[in-house]
């Protein structure tokens, strides 16, 4: 009798494997698939860049993509577009708004004169992250009087430990080390590895995908500079 109400309990408390969006924390899923990753310049185009996406002809920045002049170079299933009401539309409201609120547009302005390939671009490049602590949770108030949720980090002694690369697209990749310990704490083999580099002996390390254009030499100290206010 007392094996039956425990085989009845146990099936009245159903396993809920399925959270309420794309992942359940709660055991443990990928949470990492959901989070973009660094996407190649290669393979950015329109629909995985900030809008608007402007391609170059050469002598202009146009809203279409250049169409070969040599027929023989179309490729298959190519579109050749000329004119599109909805991309005109579209930019043209953003043009309106740039003009009205130029203090929320300002970094757009670097558009109208992009950096050649290779150089750095805050748009489309992709640089390295910092690893830290969350030491605090507090909230403040803006101007309007409206209530906002801070979380205070700790980023103890990051530093560039080395770069990563195999010389193929995508594989670019910077090692940030954190929080400078006594060599006593890693195995032999790891110490030699941060005296090689001629660095500190840190407590973690983290590899960060990039763009080939942000690199940071080896040994840079890094903190909250790292980042922009807002």
């Amino acid at each position: 009798m007392l094996r039956r109400s425990t085989i009845s309990a146990f099936a009245a408390t159903p396993m809920v494997l399925a959270g309420h969006g794309p992942t359940n924390t709660r055991y443990g899923s990928k949470w990492h698939t959901n989070y973009p990753t660094a996407i190649q310049e290669s393979d950015r185009d329109m629909y995985h860049s900030y809008f608007p996406y402007l391609f170059d002809h050469g002598d202009k920045m146009s809203l279409y993509p250049k169409i070969p002049s040599n027929p023989r170079e179309w490729q298959p299933e190519q579109l050749q577009t000329f004119y599109d009401a909805v991309r005109e539309d579209k930019y043209d409201a953003f043009l309106r708004l740039r003009d009205k609120f130029p203090e929320l547009y300002e970094d757009t302005r670097t558009w109208d004169n992009p950096p050649a390939f290779g150089e750095f671009n805050q748009f489309y490049s992709v640089r390295h992250g910092l690893i830290g602590v969350k030491a605090f949770t507090t909230t403040d108030f803006d101007e309007f009087g409206n209530e906002m949720n801070l979380t205070a980090l700790w980023v103890p002694d990051n530093q560039v430990i080395g770069h990563k690369s195999r010389g193929n697209p995508g594989t670019d990749a910077m090692i940030i080390g954190a929080m400078n310990v006594p060599a006593e704490m890693h195995p032999p083999h790891i110490a030699a590895m941060y005296k090689a580099k001629q660095v500190p002996v840190k407590h973690v390390c983290c590899e960060f995908k990039i763009t080939p254009d942000a690199y940071v030499p080896a040994g840079t100290k890094l903190d909250v500079r790292h980042f922009r206010a807002g």
